[in-house]
């Protein structure tokens, strides 16, 4: 699946180990980054994030010392972000029906996606902001 990218004028990557504590020191990260975003954008850019980080945490069969990464593209329209975890990967096809934090990123982003094919699994999404 080919990623949609914006023309790059910030990139900025962290990583934090997959514990309880990740999804909120996600959260600080981004508001130490989203500060000049509309606030609406800036919101749903903290909501996103943080349930890919919980999903992270709670579906990638973590060993201890695992990490979670998190990549923040600032283009001039989109914001594009990934998160990175060490799991086994899934498809879209393999999402099973009823709440969870991927009906938030799909109902909210206004691209998504999921990559699993060279090593970590990594889902992202981008955000218009013009």
């Amino acid at each position: 699946m080919a990623m949609s990218r914006a023309t790059s004028q910030q990139h900025d990557r962290v990583e934090f180990r997959l514990s309880l504590r990740a999804p909120g020191q996600a959260r600080r990260w981004l508001l130490e980054r989203g500060g000049d975003l509309p606030q609406d954008r800036l919101d749903l850019l903290i909501l996103l994030v943080s349930e890919l980080v919980t999903n992270s945490v709670r579906h990638s069969g973590a060993a201890p010392g695992d990490r979670v990464e998190i990549g923040l593209e600032r283009g001039e329209d989109t914001v594009h972000v990934d998160v990175q975890d060490p799991g086994a990967g899934f498809g879209r096809r393999d999402l099973r029906p009823g709440p969870h934090g991927l009906q938030m990123v799909e109902a909210g982003a206004d691209r998504w996606g999921i990559d699993d094919s060279s090593g970590p699994t990594t889902v992202w999404f981008e955000l218009d902001v013009a």
